[in-house]
């Protein structure tokens, strides 16, 4: 087996031009480590054309379940998260008017659709709708815009590199509105080690899920750190293929797309992982709140 190594850093482009390389000189059928919505999208309706195997570690834009049978992605998609904090905004606080503030991506759009439409069927206003670009550093236009919208809270959209900033500058502003943001953004080393007093009092949903204490160890072992987020996604992907590489006897990605869509109560790195027809994961999402600088689950 032979192993190529790319960055996409995120970036559509950048994937496409990878793929076409990887696939065309490196004659690559597997893919995987795509961790952004952005560059799966981009390649995903290409490796579905060329009947290549594609295993994101943490896609979650709605739209990959249909690109087709070639595609999977480890991670719960939008509309599962989005569903989770309006139901939790409906059932357990008064907020009834919500802000919305997202990053201009794919996955900043996909999940700020997936709130709107479960909120609106809640009972839930949404009175504002703010983007921001890919590696802003200029937030207190958008944010001056939403105030005057006068929310109950406000729901941060983010990828976790534009979060603290945009925290910063919320609290320079002086706004003093409870704040619920994307897990993703929140359980990093960015809010959590960095920034901890930025990051107290958020509420957020999670997938359920808890890093094997077997897992745990041995990243800790090979890496010198605790293992951070989506490690254990990326980690169940490549079993997952190693499985599938075995049952099919090498790489008939046919073969392989039909044995993990099989796949029911895989017992990965940190939950249990049952694939859906179209080729994602359902996982129950909790509710979590940073309490003196650390997760909490919310009961």
């Amino acid at each position: 087996m032979k192993f190529v190594f790319e960055d996409d850093k995120c970036d559509a482009k950048e994937a496409l031009s990878i793929y076409n390389k990887t696939t065309g000189i490196d004659k690559a059928k597997i893919i995987t480590g795509t961790v952004c919505s952005a560059t799966t999208l981009a390649i995903g309706p290409l490796a579905q054309r060329d009947k290549l195997l594609l295993i994101s570690a943490g896609s979650s834009n709605p739209k990959i379940r249909y690109i087709g049978n070639y595609v999977f992605s480890l991670w719960p998609l939008d509309d599962e998260e989005g569903r989770a904090i309006a139901e939790y905004l409906q059932n357990k606080t008064q907020y009834r008017k919500i802000s919305v503030i997202y990053i201009n991506n794919e996955y900043g759009v996909g999940l700020k659709d997936a709130f709107t439409k479960e909120a609106s069927t809640r009972g839930l206003e949404v009175a504002s709708l703010e983007a921001f670009a890919t590696d802003a550093q200029d937030f207190k236009t958008i944010i001056e815009k939403m105030q005057n919208t006068s929310p109950d809270a406000i729901y941060i959209i983010s990828n976790p590199e534009e979060l603290p900033l945009l925290l910063k500058q919320l609290k320079e502003l002086q706004v003093a509105k409870p704040l619920f943001v994307n897990g993703v953004a929140v359980e990093t080393k960015s809010i959590l080690e960095d920034n901890p007093y930025l990051g107290e009092g958020i509420i957020y949903a999670m997938p359920k899920s808890e890093l094997t204490p077997e897992f745990k160890a041995k990243y800790k072992a090979k890496y010198g750190t605790d293992a951070g987020i989506l490690s254990d996604k990326a980690y169940d992907a490549m079993q997952i293929i190693l499985l599938a590489l075995k049952k099919c006897g090498g790489d008939d990605t046919t073969c392989m797309s039909k044995y993990i869509h099989s796949i029911r109560e895989y017992k990965g790195a940190s939950a249990e992982l049952s694939f859906r027809e179209l080729g994602s994961v359902s996982m129950p999402f909790e509710i979590k709140e940073i309490k003196e600088g650390k997760p909490a689950r919310i009961e």
